[in-house]
């Protein structure tokens, strides 16, 4: 039987993420936003650290930080329109994709629904993109392209308000910060095997590498197990697995039983999904 997972919250841990971040500095500035030039300002800032450090340089802290400058913002005037404040204002919907914490992405998804809402963002866009990253961490299929809006709302987004509570949005991530600092059982380590496709730019070869991501297994003091893609920028956040009564050793991705992850006899991970087996090796 899956447990629910249950977080330990403590109030130092609060003290400790809130104290990195002067919300009450944050808010003077954007309260003292009068001119379009100072919005644009304000964008250019974020987009530049943002874009800064990313991949293997990624800095947790400044997405965080980001998150809440952007959520004061969207608080204050709304969903940034680029026909107003420029292309820069873009940045605050990538901000919010770059958030690795799921339960504070849930909660701040209604930047994303007002960005749709005022055809910042289209519904193609809306659906396959920044709907499509929440509904699959609980439903292994593509009905996100087909569902009614508002029920896609209901499964993606925990936040009914127009407005972000800033003090809980920093205790959703510190709660979610506290579980990745947790010793966990590992189950192992696996990776599979890197492709090489030959791509043209300008007529001239380059050789564009696929593949090659290490995934792990591991089990919370719960028994609960879960898995994650261990990309270069972290960004994948654990998911939890659901262990199949009837066949060792398989873990099926959602609760709908489709897709799964089956350690073999010979140590090696397989996944078969959407129709497809990928075959991962073991490292540890």
């Amino acid at each position: 039987m899956i447990k629910k997972p249950l977080f330990l919250f403590f109030t130092i841990g609060y003290i400790t993420l809130s104290g990195q971040i002067d919300t009450l500095k944050i808010s003077k500035t954007i309260n003292a936003l009068t001119s379009i030039e100072q919005h644009t300002a304000f964008w250019k800032e974020i987009e530049r650290t943002d874009q800064k450090y990313r991949g293997v340089h990624t800095i947790d802290s400044i997405d965080v930080l980001n998150l809440v400058k952007s959520s004061m913002y969207f608080n204050k005037f709304g969903y940034p329109k680029k026909e107003n404040i420029g292309q820069e204002s873009s940045i605050i919907s990538i901000v919010w994709v770059h958030s690795k914490y799921p339960k504070a992405s849930q909660y701040t998804f209604p930047i994303i629904f007002e960005g749709y809402k005022t055809a910042q963002i289209s519904l193609a866009t809306f659906r396959d993109y920044y709907i499509r990253g929440i509904y699959n961490r609980f439903y292994d299929d593509k009905r996100y392209n087909i569902l009614p809006i508002d029920t896609l709302i209901n499964i993606v987004c925990t936040n009914k308000t127009s407005k972000i509570n800033i003090h809980h949005l920093l205790e959703l991530i510190e709660e979610e910060k506290m579980f990745l600092a947790q010793n966990h059982k590992l189950i192992g380590i696996w990776c599979d095997d890197a492709t090489y496709d030959t791509l043209y730019f300008n007529n001239k070869p380059i050789v564009a590498k696929n593949g090659g991501i290490r995934l792990r297994i591991f089990q919370d003091n719960l028994q609960n197990y879960y898995y994650n893609n261990l990309v270069i920028d972290e960004s994948h956040y654990p998911q939890m697995l659901y262990r199949s009564k009837e066949h060792k050793n398989r873990f099926y991705i959602s609760p709908d039983h489709i897709s799964y992850l089956e350690i073999k006899d010979d140590g090696n991970l397989y996944k078969f999904h959407n129709n497809k087996k990928t075959i991962y090796r073991k490292l540890k």
